[in-house]
C-alpha cells in the first residue's frame, strides 16, 4: 500500500474529514461550498510544509482521489488522499500539535 492510501482511514483522518464535512456539507450552492472549502484550506496554510506539497503545485485540486463508505458498515470509510490532500491533512495534524510523521503529540 503506498503512503497516500489508507485501507481504512485512521481516527485522525476521520476527524479531519468530519471537520471538513461539518464546514461544507450543508452549503446551499456549489459556490458556497467552494467558499467554505477555500476557508478551511486557507486556515491550514500556516501549517503547510512545502516539502509535503507536490511539485509543481497545481492551482486546482481535490483532497481525495476517492472516498467511500462501506455499504454494510457506515462507520467504515475507505479513501485515498491526493498529494495535496495529504499535505493539508498533515497541516491539520500540525495545527493540532500532532507530528504528522509519527502521529503523536
Amino acid at each position: 500500500m503506498d503512503r497516500h492510501t489508507m485501507s481504512a482511514l485512521s481516527a485522525l483522518a476521520c476527524q479531519f474529514l468530519a471537520e471538513l464535512l461539518t464546514r461544507t456539507a450543508d452549503a446551499p450552492t456549489p459556490a458556497v461550498h467552494r467558499k467554505r472549502l477555500r476557508a478551511f484550506i486557507d486556515e491550514l496554510q500556516p501549517w503547510v510544509d512545502v516539502a509535503d506539497c507536490p511539485a509543481p503545485p497545481r492551482r486546482v485540486f481535490t483532497l481525495f482521489e476517492d472516498l467511500s463508505v462501506d455499504e454494510e458498515d457506515s462507520e467504515t470509510i475507505w479513501g485515498t488522499f491526493t498529494p495535496e490532500g495529504l499535505a493539508f491533512f498533515r497541516a491539520w495534524l500540525r495545527r493540532r500539535g500532532v507530528d504528522p510523521l509519527l502521529c503523536s503529540s
